[in-house]
Formats: structure tokens, C-alpha cells, sequence
């Protein structure tokens, strides 16, 4: 007999599979990130459409195991997020929060961390006047911390050299070495792709490696500041996942 069990999660993505199956992977506190088969769930007829369908969410109860696949027993919607489905560019955010998240749920060690994060990141999305690029920027940073590629944003990378040392409004990170490096060309010259950023970048960095994921959003930059944090943030999560994303890309053609 399979196992029966009840999770809250949001649906990440969905596959069509067959004439009106799904396959499923849904973002779980519990488990992960977990795959399941959701028969029949395209049938306009079915209960079960919106509760499939990815951006979703609700409560499952599932049968079966991890170790084969869970299949779904039954739903019940909690949250659509109708404003973003119905919001192109808001649609456009969430599809690169979701590539975010299926590169890197690796295993659940993390997943309490991380399903917190996505909630938190799509409700602030949902909500009318809100700031995507701080928003989805922000998450990339706390994404990365949190599975720790949290950089050296204390002191200089190559002397060691503490932040409060060091001399002038501007410093450098380095995506090679992970972390800041002071203006000296000694400590320049030692590391390669670094780019210039403010104590403002600087001190966002630290609010977002520091913050509870709770208030994670919560902070004010200047827009100058903002447009390099968010350029920042952008390679950092390319260079730590090996992957480009583009997506992001595509807003600039609407």
C-alpha cells in the first residue's frame, strides 16, 4: 500500500505528460522539492486544474514515496497569486525565481530555508506597487547565502584587511575570489573580474547575508546603489550556479 501524506507547497513547474496527465514538482518544507504525477489534471472537468498549475499554492495530499514518485490524491487551492498570472512581466520574474529554484534544490537540507524564501519573495511580487528587480535580486543574494556562497563582505579577501580600514567610498568584489577586496593595487592586481561598488552596495550586502528572511526585503538603497547591487547579484548567481540566465533578458524587448 502506498504512503499518504498531506504537505502545504507551490507548484515550481509543471510538464504535460500523455493526453491529460501531469508531472509535477512542487516546492515542499518537508521534502524538498518532490516530483508528482497528477492524472488527469488538464481536463477542464477536473478539480484539479489550478491546483496543478504551476504558481500555485495549496495543500496535497499525495501518495507513494520519494524514493519512486508521489502521485496526487487531491487539492486544495490556497493561494492562485492571480495578479501575477495575469501580469506578463510579473509572470516573467517568477519563471526566473523558478529556474532559480529547481538549479538549486540539491537536497533538503535546506529546504526549510529556501521554501520560506520563495514565499516570501512571491507574496512581496503579488502585491500592487511593489519593486520586482529589488524583490527577485534580493532573492538571488539570500538564495546563495543560504546554500552557502555567502561572500567575505568583512574585510578584504587577499590582505585581510578589515572594512572599517579601509580608506575611500569605494571598494571591490571579486566574483573569482568570492568576496571584497580593498582599492590597493596589490590586492587588485592579485584577483581577476572584480567590479567597483559603494559602502551603500556594501552595506546592502550585509543587511541581505545578516537579515532573517522574514525582513529580507525589507531595506531602502539609493537608485544609483540599486542598479549596481541588482548587476551585482546577477553574476553572482550566474557564477555560483554555472548556468546564464535569461530570462530577465526578455523584459527589455516589451
Amino acid at each position: 500500500m502506498r504512503e499518504r501524506i498531506v504537505v502545504r507547497g507551490i507548484v515550481i513547474r509543471e510538464v504535460q505528460y500523455g493526453e491529460s496527465d501531469k508531472i509535477l514538482n512542487i516546492l515542499t518544507r518537508e521534502y524538498g522539492l518532490i516530483t508528482v504525477s497528477a492524472k488527469r489534471s488538464r481536463n477542464p472537468k477536473n478539480n484539479m486544474l489550478l491546483a496543478s498549475s504551476a504558481l500555485t499554492y495549496g495543500e496535497y495530499e499525495l501518495s507513494g514515496s520519494e524514493s519512486t514518485r508521489f502521485y496526487l490524491n487531491s487539492a486544495t487551492v490556497t493561494e492562485p497569486f492571480m495578479r501575477i498570472r495575469n501580469d506578463v512581466v510579473l509572470l516573467t520574474y517568477c519563471a526566473h525565481l523558478f529556474d532559480l529554484v529547481l538549479d538549486s534544490m540539491r537536497d533538503v537540507s535546506s529546504a526549510d530555508e529556501i521554501y520560506r524564501l520563495v514565499l516570501h519573495a512571491i507574496d512581496r511580487l503579488s502585491r500592487e506597487g511593489s519593486d520586482p528587480d529589488k524583490i527577485i535580486h534580493t532573492f538571488e543574494l539570500k538564495l546563495l547565502f543560504i546554500l552557502g556562497f555567502t561572500p567575505i563582505i568583512e574585510e578584504c579577501c587577499v590582505c585581510g584587511n578589515h572594512c572599517s580600514s579601509l580608506t575611500g567610498e569605494n571598494v571591490f568584489f571579486s566574483f573569482s575570489s568570492c568576496g571584497i577586496v580593498c582599492s590597493s593595487l596589490k590586492c587588485n592586481g592579485k584577483t581577476g573580474d572584480n567590479m567597483k561598488i559603494t559602502r551603500a552596495t556594501l552595506e546592502c550586502l550585509r543587511y541581505i547575508s545578516a537579515s532573517p528572511i522574514e525582513k529580507v526585503f525589507s531595506y531602502n538603497i539609493e537608485p544609483s546603489s540599486a542598479i549596481q547591487l541588482y548587476d551585482l547579484a546577477s553574476k553572482y548567481i550566474c557564477e555560483r550556479l554555472e548556468r546564464c540566465y535569461t530570462k530577465l533578458k526578455m523584459l527589455e524587448q516589451l
